[in-house]
This record gives structure tokens, sequence and C-alpha cells, in this order.
């Protein structure tokens, strides 16, 4: 089983429990504070990442970071996760169970980036584009990346669209390494 399968598994039985005691918004929140911290922190991906700290330092470190910010099922849940050795998928079960928050909001989180900052229109008619494909209404983010040189990325959910001039660049530029144009012929 991968990463993935295994991180959207937790994500789902962890999003189930959180429904059934209507506490969703809640873990939403903290789900959303863990993966700040372990995105923003080295310290804290480096422990829930290494091998040779044992359980109760990780379980400690945990709880004094969170127990007084989180809910008890969500501190229950951090806590199973480091006994059962699955720590390290935490920032994934984080990212799924707020994927999950928004859809069942009906919303799907969408990250467009371009190398300038795109006319309002284009954004509302990709936007129009997602939400016909998912049946979602788009949350999107607009990030600039001039080394994209023209054009956009579009992520949502699993899929992503890349319409960008460095894109176009390297397929050419992998075309030519293959040598598809043979001289004489």
């Amino acid at each position: 089983m991968n990463n993935t399968q295994i991180s959207k598994r937790y994500a789902l039985a962890l999003f189930e429990l959180a429904d059934e005691m209507k506490i969703l918004p809640v873990v939403e929140s903290n789900m959303r504070m863990l993966l700040q911290a372990v995105r923003e922190v080295a310290e804290m991906r480096n422990i829930l990442r290494s091998p040779i700290i044992k359980v109760h330092v990780k379980k400690k470190v945990v709880a004094a970071v969170f127990e007084k910010h989180v809910h008890e099922l969500t501190m229950r849940f951090l806590n199973l996760m480091i006994i059962k050795g699955r720590e390290t998928y935490l920032a994934g079960i984080a990212t799924e169970f707020v994927t999950l928050c928004m859809i069942h909001q009906g919303k799907i989180e969408v990250d467009l980036t371009s190398a300038y900052n795109l006319n309002p229109s284009i954004v509302a008619e990709i936007e129009q584009i997602i939400a016909i494909h998912t049946k979602l209404t788009p949350v999107t983010t607009l990030q600039i990346d001039p080394r994209l040189l023209g054009g956009f990325v579009v992520r949502y959910g699993d899929k992503s669209f890349d319409s960008s001039l460095r894109n176009k660049i390297t397929k050419v530029a992998r075309d030519f390494e293959k040598n598809i144009y043979e001289k004489g012929l």
C-alpha cells in the first residue's frame, strides 16, 4: 500500500468519527494547525520522521506542542499514530483530512501559479471550468512564479495541468535530445 492510500484511509476514518461526533470544524482546524507545524517547523518534521527517537519521547513532544490547543479526539488520534508507527504519515493524513472537509463543504482547493498577474476574467474562466468538472466551488490560491516564463499551472485534487512556457520549452528540448529528426531524410 502506498503512502497516499495510507493517508487517505486514516484521514477518512478520522473524518467519519469527527463527523459522527459533530466536531468536524474543530478537528479540521486542528489538522490545519498540525499541517502548518509540520510544514513550517523543521524540528517537528525531523522528530516525526526519525526512527531513532523513541515512541514515548515523540508522544511527549507532540503532547507538549499540541495538547492544550487541540480537541481530545485529535490528541488521541496523534498518539495512536505514534504508537502504531504511522507518525511519518501525519502531514499526508492532515492534508487528506482538510481535502475531505472542503469537499464536504462543496469546495475544492485550487492552486493557480502563473508567471505574472492573471486577468481576473481568466482566473474566473479557469475556476468555471474546474467547477464544471468537479461539481465543487473552487477556492483559488494565486501565486506568481517568474520561472514559468509564461502561461500557468493549475493544481486541484490529484490533478495538475501545466500550460507554462517553461514546460513547453522543456518538452521541445527533450524531443531534440531524442534526435527524432535525422539529417538527409
